[in-house]
């Protein structure tokens, strides 16, 4: 007696869904770490009555109470400071330089990272504040 043999069928899985689930958890995290707040550097700006706003801020050097000096958000020791901004200066717009100093920080310390500045080739400084809160 010949007995008929029966395929066996083979259960596959099917990805797709699992692919699906997990293309969207992808951009569901991409979407969301590009909505976290950059902070930046820590800096007490003084406070004064009448705040104006630069419209052009090319290059911004920030001093935090630590005496620490960052160009654009790049830490660079006040040697490195006329060297790295130096380069910057060869195109032939004339270009603004923000200082924002934290409100701790001792003059001297400005007046030096604004000297370094100018003699860099800065045609325009300008020093960072914040508005008052008006009573």
């Amino acid at each position: 007696m010949q007995f008929s043999h029966r395929r066996r069928v083979r259960p596959t899985l099917d990805v797709t869904p699992l692919i699906d689930v997990v293309l969207q958890l992808v951009i569901f995290f991409m979407l969301t770490t590009t909505f976290s707040l950059y902070q930046g550097i820590n800096v007490n700006l003084p406070k004064v009555v009448k705040a104006e706003e630069h419209q052009e801020k090319d290059l911004v050097v920030t001093i935090t109470k630590e005496n620490r000096v960052y160009l654009n958000d790049r830490e660079v020791t006040v040697e490195e400071l006329a060297e790295t901004v130096k380069p910057l200066f060869v195109a032939s717009q004339p270009r603004v330089v923000v200082i924002r100093a934290d409100q701790e920080v001792k003059h001297g310390k400005v007046v030096e990272v604004m000297d370094i500045v100018k003699g860099a080739g800065a045609e325009k400084l300008a020093i960072a504040t914040e508005q008052k809160e008006s009573k």
